[in-house]
């Protein structure tokens, strides 16, 4: 059920990322939120009710892991929510800026406590994605909106969907980390260049429009 989650958490990813880019209406984007976030938030009860004694180090691994599900599983009804009334957003910026800290912790944490770099990996890009969100919306500024956008849809598929479909078919714990430190890193760095990528793909076609 949690690889089910993942794999149809890119799903959001994707259509939020489009929204962003102006290809989806907002609130048409909303239901998807919803949906998904309630999926999240059955996963997370799927996860914790059963367990009798957090004391232990597999329950108190469980726990630590159902933080990430209620992470995300409040992201987006929050956002499903928002696109849907129309509210201010501002509540979920700073939102998505303390979710970046707690993103970052689980980082740390998979990679140093659990010794888990996979899920390390997949947690880092995550951290960059509640970052971007915390700037466009608390910023104000619509200048990096292309490349966020796009850095969300590409996210969605390297660190939701590829791996979510590769948990269900039991082929990613057989992955080698380098394997997944490539496709992870070179996620976030491929948002490093977005902008400039983008910025000289519209230069080349104002330039061809000239002509």
């Amino acid at each position: 059920m949690t690889y089910l989650a993942l794999f149809f958490v890119g799903s959001v990813y994707f259509i939020n990322g489009l929204a962003i880019l102006n290809l989806v209406d907002s609130k048409a984007s909303a239901p998807l939120n919803i949906f998904v976030g309630s999926l999240l938030l059955a996963v997370t009860a799927y996860l914790i009710v059963p367990l009798s004694n957090l004391s232990t180090s597999e329950n108190l691994y469980v726990v630590v892991n159902s933080i990430g599900y209620l992470l995300f599983a409040f992201t987006f009804l929050y956002v499903g929510i928002v696109n849907y009334s129309g509210h201010s957003n501002i509540g979920l910026g700073w939102y998505c800026g303390w979710s970046a800290l707690v993103s970052a912790c689980l980082s740390v944490t998979q990679f140093v406590k659990y010794g888990d770099y996979k899920s390390g990996a997949l947690w880092a890009v995550w951290t960059i994605v509640f970052i971007a969100f915390f700037v466009m919306i608390i910023g104000k500024t619509n200048r990096f909106d292309r490349a966020i956008g796009w850095f969300i849809i590409i996210a969605g598929f390297t660190t939701c969907f590829v791996p979510g479909g590769l948990m269900i078919l039991g082929v990613w714990e057989h992955l080698s980390n380098g394997v997944v430190f490539t496709m992870e890193f070179g996620t976030i760095a491929l948002f490093g260049v977005l902008p400039l990528l983008l910025r000289s793909a519209t230069q080349a076609a104002e330039s061809r429009k000239r002509v």
